[in-house]
């Protein structure tokens, strides 16, 4: 693509993306120099498919309504998002491509799942038809890739799950859905964990301060000053018992605080909620006890 082009595109987008997401003229320079990173990754590697700068506007623009304008720029996937944006378009290469992906790595995620091969090709049939075909919303299923995780990591999400319920309603014995998310090869999970690591610590760094002083006092004690059961209650004169309960009811807040987080802010559905979750309870950087050393 001729440089002149490259330009283009970029001023379109990087334009149309400040008015949308109502941001300060200052950040124009820090914008512009995003949308050139994510324009070029596309265009890189996959030289032969065409870019919308208008669709890329969007979908850009989209993204960054429940989020930081810039945050989204930052974590956006170039290459994957160009991708997945020209199989909106039916481009023949990006549906060649798509089709590569869930022929190969995506199939064998799902045969991991200990299904059959006809239930492994319904998957993928319905599979395809939801991510290109628009619902009754108007919206195809790929248009909500945000694009800051690798894509091939979201299909394997969306594989996943879909393979679970068809196994369900035709009452097919098979791995459990989560078990089979655990089963994701470790560089895609990382990445997935990756994608959204600095919004959990966000988000648990939230729900900490909406905490009473007691319960923060609590968690600080059992987490940074490492005392055991016995220790707290012999603290706090209760039954082991109770604060066990307590420990057990902050942590539920908490966690269901990030969870409605990740929902609202980002749109994820729960099992990918569940994959991230579990993929952070392992990060030292978002340990309780880390966080607390930080307050």
């Amino acid at each position: 693509m001729h440089v002149d082009a490259i330009d283009d595109i970029v001023a379109t987008v990087s334009v149309a993306f400040a008015a949308a997401s109502k941001v300060a003229a200052a950040q124009a320079p820090a914008i512009e120099a995003q949308v050139r990173r994510i324009v070029g990754e596309g265009r890189d590697k996959h030289p032969s498919i065409p870019i919308d700068p208008v669709r890329l506007a969007a979908h850009l623009a989209a993204n960054a309504e429940h989020d930081v304008p810039m945050d989204v720029l930052r974590r956006t996937h170039g290459a994957d998002l160009h991708l997945a944006l020209a199989c909106l378009d039916r481009h023949p290469e990006a549906l060649r491509l798509l089709d590569t992906l869930l022929e190969g790595p995506i199939r064998a995620t799902i045969l991991r799942m200990k299904v059959d091969h006809d239930l492994a090709d319904e998957t993928l049939q319905r599979l395809r038809v939801q991510l290109l075909v628009p619902a009754e919303s108007g919206k195809a299923g790929l248009t909500s890739y945000r694009a800051h995780g690798r894509l091939s990591s979201w299909l394997r999400l969306a594989a996943v799950r879909l393979a679970a319920r068809l196994s369900r309603e035709h009452q097919h014995p098979t791995q459990s859905e989560a078990s089979a998310l655990a089963m994701l090869v470790d560089p895609e999970r990382e990445l997935l964990a990756k994608s959204y690591a600095g919004d959990v610590r966000a988000l648990l760094n939230e729900a900490l301060a909406n905490l009473t002083v007691r319960e923060r006092n609590l968690l600080r004690q059992r987490f940074m000053d490492d005392l055991g059961v016995e220790d707290l209650a012999a603290l706090y004169h209760v039954h082991n018992s109770s604060i066990c309960r307590w420990l057990a009811a902050i942590q539920a807040n908490v966690l269901g605080r990030v969870r409605t987080g990740l929902k609202t802010r980002f749109g994820l559905d729960l099992a990918t909620i569940d994959s991230i979750l579990a993929l952070a309870a392992n990060d030292r950087n978002i340990s309780f006890s880390q966080l607390f050393s930080t307050r």
